[in-house]
Order: structure tokens, then C-alpha cells, then sequence
């Protein structure tokens, strides 16, 4: 495995190669959520914008990194299957303006989110044989993942990684209308 195969959108991607990513980019995430909080603008000085305006071009580099990486294998994850990656794009939409759209019940569309990262992570292809997307890919880190119990570890970590990032921005976001409500209360 190469490093640079990880921002390919082909060929194949195995579960193990897509379980490790997987917890890799929503560990990468999750502290980039937790760095964003951290630096958040508290002074309005124009030191302090100016600052914000770097840490956010930072923030705004790594999260496109970290998405692309976690596309692109997604996209092979699903060529392994046999399925088009495009399939990936169509269920990220639909979470995405779901959640937006039906703010009341955004846990479903966590939950699908969820589902969907189980459904890559555990769904083994029917054979063994190339498809229409290449031939299988060597075993991702024999080594680590020849013990037992790895596998089980790595997906429990992405998952819970998840969660937190998920409790995180509901908490933000939760904080972020109160704020706007007693902005509004004040101004009338």
C-alpha cells in the first residue's frame, strides 16, 4: 500500500484498508472539530481576526484533505463490492439535506450515516474473484490485522470517533441558537 492510494478513486479497497481509514479520518475530524473550538474567535481585535482567518484557511485545507482521502476510499470500498462509487456521492446527499432539512429528527440521518459506514465495513464481497473493477487488492497491514479481535478495535474506534464528532457539533450547534435567541430577545 502506497500513501498516495489513498487519494485514489480506484482500484479496489478491501475492509480492512477502509475500516483503518475510516477511524483515521474521523479521528482526524474529530480534532480538527476540537481545534476549531479551541480557537474560536472570543475578541473582535483585528489581531484576532487575522489570526482566525489563518486558523480557519488551516482548518479549511485539512478538512478537504481529510474528505477526499475518506471519498476515495468509500469510492474504492464500493468498487470492491461491485457497486459504482457514484452510489457513496448519492447517499452523502441525501444525508446531508436531510439533516438539513429535517433538523427535528437529525439523529436518523446520523443513524443512517452510521448504518451505511457499517454496511462498507462489514459486507464481504460475494467472491473473491476480479470484477468489473480490477482484480482483489494484496491484504491491507497483514500484520496488525492478523491479530484477532484488530478489526473488531479499529471499527469500534471509528464508530465511537463518530459519535463524539456528532454529540460535539449538536452541542455547538445547540449553543449557537441559544445565542441567537438571546441576541433576538435583546434587540426587540
Amino acid at each position: 500500500m502506497n500513501f498516495l492510494d489513498w487519494f485514489r478513486f480506484s482500484p479496489r479497497a478491501g475492509r480492512e484498508e477502509y475500516v483503518f481509514i475510516n477511524a483515521c479520518c474521523q479521528l482526524g475530524s474529530l480534532a480538527i472539530y476540537i481545534a476549531q473550538s479551541i480557537f474560536s474567535m472570543k475578541t473582535f481585535s483585528w489581531q484576532g481576526v487575522v489570526f482566525n482567518l489563518m486558523i480557519d484557511l488551516v482548518i479549511l485545507v485539512l478538512s478537504l484533505g481529510i474528505f477526499w482521502v475518506f471519498l476515495a476510499v468509500s469510492f474504492r470500498r464500493m468498487h470492491d463490492l461491485n457497486m459504482p462509487g457514484w452510489w457513496f456521492i448519492l447517499c452523502l446527499i441525501v444525508i446531508a439535506i436531510g439533516s438539513v432539512l429535517f433538523f427535528s429528527i437529525w439523529w436518523l440521518f446520523s443513524i443512517l450515516g452510521l448504518g451505511i459506514m457499517l454496511f462498507l465495513s462489514l459486507k464481504k464481497p460475494a467472491d473473491y474473484i476480479p470484477n468489473r473493477f480490477g482484480k482483489e487488492r494484496a491484504a491491507f497491514l497483514p500484520g496488525l490485522f492478523a491479530r484477532r479481535g484488530i478489526f473488531t478495535a479499529v471499527l469500534a474506534a471509528g464508530i465511537l470517533f463518530s459519535l463524539i464528532q456528532t454529540t460535539i457539533s449538536r452541542v455547538q450547534l445547540s449553543h449557537l441558537q441559544a445565542m441567537t435567541q438571546i441576541t433576538e430577545t435583546n434587540t426587540f
